[in-house]
Formats: structure tokens, sequence, C-alpha cells
């Protein structure tokens, strides 16, 4: 059996041995279907979602992902609510230490920091291109 046989079985030998373990399409990595991960001093159990006997990323991938609210610096992981603040919301704020994520020159921040809660929902954080995550619109645009 050639080496590309083997590896093609591979993801077959892996999932007969421990069916809740998975090779994840996008990084490659081992995978698990729920586990439980911390980023900025939270944990939190994440599930991932199967498709077609496969995960997209690995919980490690995802924790990568995870960015902090640009107000109070709480983690957004992937599948939270996020919402756009107008850029001068910054203004007169003390510079935090942390990265503060932007899209489409808006930063994002966590639900936890909106005025009116899910009101102020503008999308979901998703994974994105590069282990990095991205903003999606919601409700979705057609």
């Amino acid at each position: 059996m050639t080496l590309r046989a083997r590896l093609n079985c591979f993801p077959f030998w892996v999932s007969s041995l421990n069916p809740g373990l998975y090779i994840a399409t996008e990084c490659g990595h081992f995978a698990k279907h729920c586990q439980r991960i911390t980023a900025y001093g939270t944990t939190i159990w994440l599930k991932n979602n199967v498709v077609d006997g496969s995960v997209q990323y690995c919980h490690t991938c995802l924790t990568e992902m995870t960015i902090r609210c640009a107000f109070c610096g709480g983690p957004i992981f992937i599948g939270d609510a996020v919402t756009l603040y107008h850029p001068s919301a910054l203004n007169g704020m003390e510079v935090p230490e942390w990265p503060i994520v932007f899209h489409d020159g808006h930063p994002v921040g966590g639900i936890c920091c909106a005025e009116l809660g899910y009101a102020d929902m503008c999308g979901v954080w998703v994974p994105g291109e590069n282990l990095n995550g991205k903003v999606k619109p919601w409700p979705p645009r057609h």
C-alpha cells in the first residue's frame, strides 16, 4: 500500500478507533466533536459542527481565533454574537493593552457591552481565512 493510500485511509482508522475523533479539513489537526477551551481566562464548552463526517477546525485553532471585546476585554469565541461600534466610541477611552479588532473601520465588541444587548447584534464571529476570525453579518444579506 502506498503512503498516499495509507493517508487516504487514515481518517477511516481514526474514526473507527475513536468515533469522537476527527481530522479537521481546514487545519489538518485532530479534533473532537465537543471540547472545553480556555481563552483570556474564560473557559467554555465548544461544540464543533460535524458535516459529512468531518469538522473544519480543531479546538486549538478555534481558540486561536478568539478575540477580545474592544471595550471590556472579555473573550469573543467563534459563534458568539458581536456588535460594531462607531469609531467615535473609542474617543476618550484609555487605550487597552489588548489589540482591538476592526471590521469595516468599526471596533468589534461583544454583546456583553452593547447598550441594548441582542438588539444591537450586527453579526456573528465565525472562522475566517488564515486562522483569523471574521464578522458574518446578521441578518444575512441576500
